[in-house]
């Protein structure tokens, strides 16, 4: 499982990648999970960019400044 730091980065490079004109054919995109659907050991239930009770993780916010 990727900690949440390296997945922060990842997350605000992709969407640098994605908004700045890099493919100017992709017309848009969306992120895949808004909030995890779990607390337990399951990796699919943790890519969101909240918690399970809608609390902000550090790819958040990344995510954010990477789509200005």
């Amino acid at each position: 499982q990727t900690a949440e730091p390296e997945r922060a980065k990842y997350t605000k490079e992709g969407a640098e990648l994605l908004s700045g004109g890099t493919f100017p054919y992709v017309e848009g995109f969306a992120y895949y999970q808004l909030h995890d659907e779990g607390t337990g050991s399951e990796p699919e239930e943790n890519f969101g960019l909240l918690t399970e009770a809608f609390v902000q993780k550090p790819p958040f916010n990344k995510f954010k400044e990477g789509i200005k």
